[in-house]
């Protein structure tokens, strides 16, 4: 079964009036920003195997201040949008809040950090935020766009003290707990579970109870009191060594909301009229988990570690960057016997189980200009699991006009079994082309 996903659109409107707010205080105190806004527009057309084609429109909108705070802009925000129209009842739409900050310095000592960002990300400085590295595998992603995954940050406030030279203390505090984001599906009782997106992960429509008889399934999801879900307090502590222009070394931890519901189930079989199915009952729920880690990261080598106390789960990554246009990597999450049985079952624990991409999957990504406008390129994601043997491949030319303005085609394969990560999706390949403005 596909995981819960809920998108709390209020936060939007808080975030962008503390950044009003923010911006009227630096114009009050004379120190203006001085940086026009910066944006992405995107128009394509794409073209799925299985499904009719669909526009769509990308509009990503920024804005950074030139002055800078302990080597961070002073003030940063970025909101993302992206809307796919197709005719046949299919309308996508994603919207998501980047980091969105406002810094304040008090000497050389002590920064706080008030708005939305991702605090290994605000804490270190060589380590960059990503969905597939054992930091953000355990973090709240948006995953609404299977080519696109993006880690999201927390809404809150931090700090980060100098201790000692290059050696530093962060924390950052939010009472606000999202989790992750993906397509929306509707459950009913009286018909199958579906959904708008085309990627997203429908349960079984059926269950074969023996070699004649075959019944259909219904899904009834118990309600979420969303203020108790949302309201919840998380807090993260990293202690960070960096040396300069090689490596930055953090030790951190936090504790928060799983990101990814468990769900438990029960089942019942129901007679309604001439109509016999299998009725099943689930309930959601986002159990706190403490997680520690360390992370290397320097313009080489980018290297994780995170455990989960709680599940006894061991995360591992590591990333080479051979050249500036090259880079591999390895992602792996190590689970223990109890955790291994009920993944294979799903029947002693109740638990809905979904294919993982953190299960011994591979990666290569590299980006090569050939020509002073044209630049290729692509990116292979492999899960190298004996059922979880899915891959997805990316590839993609550019072309530009002019510094702002080009032209370009993506075509994204997927791959794999039934049981595996990608090979869910494997009719869906699709190919994008289109027109994208940059300033």
């Amino acid at each position: 079964m596909k995981k819960i996903f809920i998108w709390p659109r209020f936060i939007l409107f808080p975030s962008f009036l503390l950044l009003h707010l923010l911006g009227l205080f630096e114009g009050h105190t004379g120190r203006a920003f001085g940086s026009p806004f910066t944006g992405e527009f995107d128009f394509g057309h794409r073209a799925y195997a299985t499904l009719e084609s669909s526009q769509n429109l990308i509009l990503n909108l920024g804005a950074e201040s030139k002055t800078e705070v302990w080597q961070r802009p002073r003030y940063e925000a970025l909101v993302y949008s992206d809307i796919e129209f197709a005719t046949q009842n299919r309308l996508g739409k994603n919207f998501d809040l980047g980091t969105t900050a406002y810094r304040q310095g008090l000497g050389d000592y002590l920064l706080f950090s008030f708005g939305r960002f991702y605090p290994l990300e605000e804490f270190s400085e060589y380590y960059e935020k990503s969905s597939i590295d054992a930091v953000g595998i355990n973090w709240s992603v948006n995953e609404k766009n299977p080519s696109l995954v993006r880690p999201v940050g927390w809404l809150g406030i931090g700090s980060r003290v100098r201790l000692y030279k290059n050696l530093t203390l962060g924390f950052q505090y939010s009472p606000l707990f999202i989790p992750t984001l993906g397509p929306t599906i509707v459950y009913s009782k009286d018909d199958a579970p579906s959904s708008e997106s085309p990627f997203a992960r429908l349960p079984p429509a059926s269950v074969k109870l023996d070699a004649e008889t075959q019944l259909p399934l219904r899904i009834a999801l118990d309600e979420i009191d969303m203020r108790k879900l949302l309201l919840q307090d998380q807090f993260f502590a990293a202690l960070n060594y960096t040396y300069p222009e090689l490596f930055s070394l953090s030790l951190f931890a936090w504790d928060s909301p799983s990101p990814t519901p468990t769900t438990t189930t029960t089942e019942m079989l129901r007679v309604s009229g001439d109509d016999v199915y299998i009725l099943v009952n689930a309930t959601a729920a986002f159990p706190r988990r403490q997680r520690t880690g360390v992370a290397l990261s320097s313009t080489f080598i980018d290297m994780q570690a995170v455990y989960e106390q709680a599940g006894g789960l061991l995360t591992l990554s590591s990333a080479l960057k051979l050249y500036s246009y090259l880079q591999i990597g390895f992602l792996h999450t190590i689970r223990g016997a109890q955790n291994n049985d009920a993944g294979d079952s799903g029947e002693e624990s109740g638990e809905i189980v979904s294919p993982l991409l953190d299960e011994k999957m591979a990666w290569i990504s590299a980006s090569l200009p050939l020509f002073y406008s044209l630049k290729l390129s692509g990116r292979l994601l492999k899960n190298m699991n004996v059922v979880n043997d899915g891959a997805s491949l990316n590839l993609t030319a550019q072309y530009d006009f002019t510094s702002y303005a080009s032209i370009y085609s993506t075509l994204q394969l997927f791959a794999g079994g039934d049981n595996s990560y990608f090979g869910t999706w494997r009719n869906l390949d699709f190919i994008t082309t289109g027109v994208s403005a940059r300033w």
